[in-house]
């Protein structure tokens, strides 16, 4: 007769593993999870949130804009390029200010309010990445259309996150 506790066994296993596993992942150098870092680059914000949060072995970075005029708030570049450029230069300053590199990055996401302009986004993208050393095993990423962003002269927005 077979034990009716055996399956229940094995998920209880299964979960342990993979709590173990998740926590070796997220916590390798053995930093205490529950005391996030700020990371502030000095650069003025949009609103109420951190410019980059370190927790542990990862760092999270908030979505961020191309150049913005400081009195009237508009961007400095209407084109997808320069906005493009300028944004992940921001990721990557905050990066920096967190001990990280763009090599460090795992995850990017891409919001940007025309679709059409995805290859002129994704040829910067590339140089950018290829400008900070990494020639393979490029960043996961996700790029989605969006009807809108935080003011309408914003044509994309990213934010990452990334492992070291």
């Amino acid at each position: 007769m077979r034990s009716r506790s055996a399956p229940f066994d094995k998920q209880r296993v299964s979960l342990i593993m993979l709590i173990f596993i998740s926590s070796s992942f997220l916590d390798t150098r053995g930093d205490d999870m529950t005391s996030n870092q700020t990371i502030n680059t000095g650069a003025t914000k949009g609103g109420p949130y951190s410019h980059g949060i370190k927790a542990g072995n990862l760092i999270f970075v908030s979505g961020q804009v191309g150049k913005r005029d400081p009195n009237t708030k508009l961007m400095l570049s209407s084109d997808i390029e320069t906005q493009t450029r300028e944004t992940l230069e921001k990721l990557k300053r905050v990066l920096n200010a967190g001990g990280a590199s763009v090599r460090d990055i795992a995850k990017m996401t891409v919001f940007m309010v025309n679709i059409d302009d995805f290859s002129k986004m994704n040829e910067v993208y590339e140089k950018f990445l290829r400008d900070n050393g990494i020639t393979e095993k490029f960043p996961a990423r996700t790029t989605v259309e969006v009807s809108g962003l935080a003011a309408k002269d914003i044509l994309i927005e990213i934010d990452c996150f990334a492992v070291i």
